[in-house]
């Protein structure tokens, strides 16, 4: 719960790649649609396991003015640790991506457990901006652990430095995947076959190309 539902979404839009202009073409990097984040793969973090199948890894950060108000909240919520359980208007001054477009929800501050035996405070707050949203602009929230000094960190350093994410493409068979961890062997990847008008599908294309450097195999 403390972790964010947009992990692993894949968007049903198609998007149009771009090679960063540096770094000799080591990056392919990609601009969501409604332009909340950019997704950058790193060429030099491919490891073949046989022709056509490789793993690679993809670093996905918010826009500039995604990431400011995002860290404005997380302050935010920080700073509502120290209230009383119970629901609080949000500070009008958070709202700096524009006149929101969904309803704006009180902060929330509530007692949960922690790591299932301590108690710990739960502070959480809606984000009212369909650009920020889920599927069916399903509005996302941000949570905040406050007995955890941890979460905090982590959660702001994500903010900051981005999401990275190992995937695994065989572009023999038109298949995607992606791990739970970084450090998984190749066997942990979930994987499934690539749909077309999906956005994984523009990254199999793309990233499939900028590897074996020809066309890979498209499914039916």
């Amino acid at each position: 719960m403390k972790r964010f539902p947009l992990i692993c979404t894949i968007w049903l839009v198609a998007s149009c790649p771009s090679w960063a202009g540096d770094q000799g073409g080591r990056f392919l990097e990609f601009q969501y649609p409604g332009g909340k984040d950019t997704k950058t793969y790193d060429l030099n973090t491919m490891q073949i396991i046989q022709p056509g199948r490789f793993t690679i890894v993809s670093t996905t950060i918010d826009n500039p003015d995604v990431m400011r108000f995002e860290l404005k909240v997380l302050d935010t919520l920080r700073s509502h640790c120290a209230r009383p359980e119970g629901k609080y208007p949000a500070p009008a001054d958070l709202l700096t991506l524009g006149p929101p477009n969904m309803p704006v929800q009180n902060i929330e501050v509530r007692s949960t457990t922690l790591y299932g035996s301590s108690r710990s405070k739960l502070v959480e707050w809606q984000y009212p901006y369909t650009r920020l949203a889920l599927f069916n602009n399903q509005p996302r929230s941000l949570f905040l652990h406050c007995n955890d000094h941890q979460d905090f960190s982590e959660v702001q350093n994500l903010f900051i430095n981005g999401m990275r994410q190992k995937h695994l493409y065989d572009c023999k068979r038109g298949l995607s995947g992606s791990f739970v961890d970084e450090n998984n062997a190749t066997t942990k990847a979930i994987t499934g076959l690539v749909r077309k008008g999906t956005l994984d599908y523009k990254y199999y294309l793309s990233v499939c190309r900028a590897v074996t450097h020809e066309a890979p195999y498209v499914p039916e």
